[in-house]
């Protein structure tokens, strides 16, 4: 091949490599878009390791929504990375081997630590899972609940008592009834990580709920980043139908008003014309006297 074809091809190589170079500098976004997932309902992000473990270990309904960003916090004598969402807060340790290096905050020990909360230690019961630890049971409802929940440990479907422990902790108190936040009066147990609530009124499984003690606990969260949504194109605008103006009514023509009748001019009498005078009567002229024959 001669040099002229060798640096054709070079150059047409060179050309083709310039081509592929955008497409995988805007595939590198996208990678690591697809490890986040945001929340419009509170306006933060989780990511990462702590989302991989939100999502493999019952998601929103144990959880909650995130009420912080990831940030560094300092938790007793423990400096790291955390996450608080409704119900718990997840903490990364990355000098623990998975599914170790992410750990639940043992929110419901504290308070019922600080509260004074405390409920007659129990004997073991007949249908019940007694714990000698704390001296409780867990029946009914909160046993199904608790046993039906847990963290994934070891990628196998179903929970194990070990892994139902992980994710609640130890009863700290028997069933009680209690005034919670909303005003209602409700039964409710304690432990280590939660709070469990029976919701008579909603139907299984919604019928046990966990607190939100990571609310309780946090406090109001803070101003959260601005999540842009993605585009929405706007649905066209139908214009509002034009009112008709309003048409003003005709005048009314007034009444014809019938002229009062006239009264008659009054009319001046004639002059009376005097009655002709009776002529006088006339007098007989004077006879003249018969003329006098004269005398023979």
């Amino acid at each position: 091949m001669c040099f002229g074809s060798k640096l054709r091809w070079n150059l047409l190589g060179l050309v083709a490599l310039f081509a592929l170079l955008p497409l995988a500098v805007i595939s590198l976004p996208a990678q690591g878009q697809e490890n986040e997932q945001c929340f419009p309902e509170t306006g933060f992000c989780v990511s990462g390791r702590i989302l991989e473990y939100w999502q493999q270990n019952g998601g929103l309904p144990v959880f909650g929504f995130p009420i912080t960003p990831q940030r560094e916090e300092t938790i007793g004598d423990w400096t790291g990375q955390a996450q608080w969402f409704e119900r718990n807060r997840l903490e990364l340790h990355p000098e623990n081997e998975a599914p170790y290096d992410v750990l639940l905050g043992r929110l419901g020990a504290p308070i019922v630590e600080r509260e004074g909360i405390s409920t007659p230690r129990e004997e073991p019961r007949e249908g019940c899972t007694y714990f000698e630890q704390t001296g409780y049971n867990v029946c009914g409802d909160f046993l199904a609940y608790w046993s039906s929940h847990g963290l994934n440990l070891d990628g196998q479907p179903g929970f194990t008592f070990e892994e139902s422990l992980g994710l609640f902790g130890l009863p700290l108190t028997g069933e009680v009834e209690a005034t919670l936040e909303d005003g209602m009066t409700r039964t409710i147990q304690w432990f280590e990580r939660a709070r469990f609530e029976r919701h008579p009124e909603n139907d299984p499984p919604f019928d046990v709920l966990l607190a939100l003690l990571g609310v309780a606990e946090h406090g109001a969260s803070v101003e959260p980043a601005p999540v842009e949504p993605a585009p929405v194109e706007p649905a066209p605008v139908e214009p509002a139908p034009e009112e008709p103006a309003p048409v003003e009514p005709a005048p009314e023509e007034p009444a014809p008003v019938e002229p009062a009748p006239e009264e008659p001019a009054p009319v001046e009498p004639a002059p009376e014309e005097p009655a002709p005078e009776e002529p006088a009567p006339e007098e007989p002229a004077p006879e003249e006297p018969a003329p006098e024959e004269p005398a023979p």
